[in-house]
């Protein structure tokens, strides 16, 4: 985590997550920048301040030195929060008025947003967060008991709580011969278990049912597992296993009583 301090000894921070203790990363000439706004682009790691000494949003080098990018829009003079995303700086004021959006590409603000403040404030902030898919997928595992020769449907329920457009797709894993689910990383088809349908497209805040099909036709009595893996593009749960453990039970066929002796 890093952050920038405005009194002396003024210099970008890099604080201690664990310690909750900052030290100097990158110090500069106390005279010559008064950083409000301070992030970091995501993609490139480069920091980015607006300066209100020089009213320019700049680029902080690692030496201490300053890269003038964009002079501040007409007429603005105090810009105290900033954020990087997307090829965009998006420089936001303490007042109402404006949100500035500077391409870094093009090098030109590109339009503006509506700053939400209703009076002048101390102080703003700014932060950038990535929208992405999330996925939730319910239960979580199946542990089921069957009889042979029988299917029973069972129903997998694939929900999207993300942001954007969640993709996902189904395969079987192998079963072990320790009655252990298998890991994901060797996938096979497997005659018992069928998923219908196999992937699909969750928009936010909505789900999708999967028909989970448990054939046990020709399967001798005992107990079978085997994990389904989900691949999604949720960015924190890229692949999701959902653990399978299958008892096939014996048929027994019971006797009327006068043909016992």
């Amino acid at each position: 985590l890093y952050g920038t301090r405005n009194l002396a000894n003024e210099a970008v921070y890099a604080i201690n997550m664990t310690t909750l203790s900052a030290t100097v990363y990158i110090d500069y000439v106390d005279s010559n920048a008064d950083f409000g706004g301070f992030s970091a682009d995501p993609d490139t790691g480069i920091f980015y301040g607006t300066n209100d000494t020089s009213r320019n949003l700049e680029q902080i080098n690692l030496d201490g030195t300053t890269t003038p990018i964009a002079p501040y829009p007409l007429g603005e003079t105090d810009i105290d929060g900033l954020a990087i995303g997307a090829g965009n700086a998006y420089l936001i004021t303490d007042e109402p008025g404006d949100i500035y959006i500077f391409n870094l590409e093009t090098m030109t603000y590109t339009g503006t947003l509506m700053n939400p403040w209703t009076t002048a404030e101390l102080f703003a902030g700014g932060a950038w967060i990535e929208q992405s898919a999330d996925i939730e997928i319910v239960p979580t595992n199946f542990t089921i008991s069957q009889s042979t020769n029988v299917q029973v449907n069972h129903t997998l329920t694939i929900s999207n709580v993300g942001d954007v457009d969640l993709a996902w797709n189904i395969s079987d894993a192998v079963i072990t011969s320790n009655h252990r689910p298998a890991a994901c990383a060797v996938p096979a088809e497997l005659e018992w278990l069928t998923a219908n349908p196999m992937n699909g497209i969750v928009v936010p805040n909505s789900s999708q049912d999967v028909t989970i099909m448990i054939d046990t036709t020709n399967l001798a009595a005992g107990m079978y597992t085997a994990t389904l893996c989900v691949d999604s593009n949720d960015p924190n749960d890229l692949v999701t296993e959902i653990p399978i453990v299958l008892t096939v039970l014996k048929n027994y066929i019971y006797l009327p009583s006068l043909f016992h002796r």
